[in-house]
């Protein structure tokens, strides 16, 4: 008779692929630590920006926007809350512009509302 050994199987799914919201074609071309861009520490003014954000269902929601948003060459920090509906992030307006915050919130499939600055 031939004994099985049963191992668990674990599959490690990222922020985007736990979110049954989001279309699959933004599943795709999500970073790896190769691919990843380190952001230097900014030197210029601060600036803080809220923007609304519609569409965002759960905390998968949440990280997706946060990492798209943090690759954006001058932001310092970024919060993003799925309760409020909002992203608010701050950035060094010397290399940063809240239009490419909106780009890249509208370029993940959800919908930037117009930036407040705070």
């Amino acid at each position: 008779m031939k004994s099985f050994i049963t191992m668990p199987v674990v599959f490690a799914l990222g922020a985007s692929a736990a979110c049954s919201s989001r279309p699959a074609s933004e599943t795709q071309g999500t970073p790896t630590p190769d691919t990843a861009r380190v952001v230097r520490p900014a030197a210029g003014k601060e600036a803080r920006v809220a923007i609304p954000v519609e569409g965002m269902t759960c905390a998968a929601c949440s990280v997706a926007l946060r990492t798209a948003l943090r690759k954006i060459d001058g932001v310092k920090s970024v919060e993003v809350s799925v309760a409020n509906k909002d992203a608010v992030i701050v950035y060094d307006d010397t290399r940063a512009r809240p239009e490419q915050f909106v780009a890249a919130i509208d370029g993940l499939g959800y919908h930037a509302g117009t930036p407040a600055r705070q």
